[in-house]
């Protein structure tokens, strides 16, 4: 949806923006590229619409539901705004999350993963971030924290490159997380 809404106004997307994509919000991400500051926020804003559009045309992960079984708290914290991850998990029926934090609540991943220990009284030593590209193997190792990636159709990044970055854990469905918690 990102590269669509950009090629209508001349841009592409480049290697870089793919790859560090994830850690900030869309706004300052379309500025690496060199998005016109009149501009920006009409992208931005027709992104996050066809974004809110796209939703029921999402599938879930295979076995979310399984997440269930675990009995940790499970938050997400995402590059997606709230509205769509939201949407998502009232149509898949999921309840299990306790929160969700989307990118219009913050500038950067990372401080925001900051706030959440902080407000959870955790360490990070103590969280399991799942994501499924290399940028977040990047934002665990930099929090502290372990890190599983998930590789399958639903992923941003090929295997390859997953592997490259050195996650803790590779997976390819979720409920093979359900047993890397129960072992931890």
């Amino acid at each position: 949806l990102v590269d669509k809404n950009i090629h209508l106004f001349n841009y592409k997307l480049t290697k870089s923006f793919i790859d560090s994509f994830g850690d900030s919000p869309l706004e300052q991400a379309l500025e690496s590229l060199g998005v016109n500051e009149k501009v920006l926020s009409f992208i931005a804003e027709k992104i996050h619409i066809n974004v809110i559009d796209h939703v029921n045309s999402v599938h879930p992960v295979k076995n979310i539901n399984s997440l269930a079984n675990i009995k940790q708290k499970k938050i997400i914290l995402s590059n997606s705004i709230d509205e769509f991850i939201l949407e998502a998990l009232k149509k898949w029926n999921i309840s299990f999350f306790q929160e969700v934090y989307g990118c219009e609540r913050f500038v950067r991943k990372y401080d925001m993963f900051v706030k959440i220990l902080k407000k959870y009284k955790v360490h990070a030593n103590e969280v399991l971030y799942v994501g499924d590209r290399p940028i977040d193997v990047k934002l665990a190792r930099k929090v502290g924290c372990k890190c599983v990636i998930i590789s399958n159709k639903a992923s941003w990044s090929s295997l390859n490159n997953i592997i490259a970055s050195e996650p803790d854990f590779i997976i390819h469905d979720l409920k093979d997380l359900v047993h890397i918690v129960n072992t931890l």
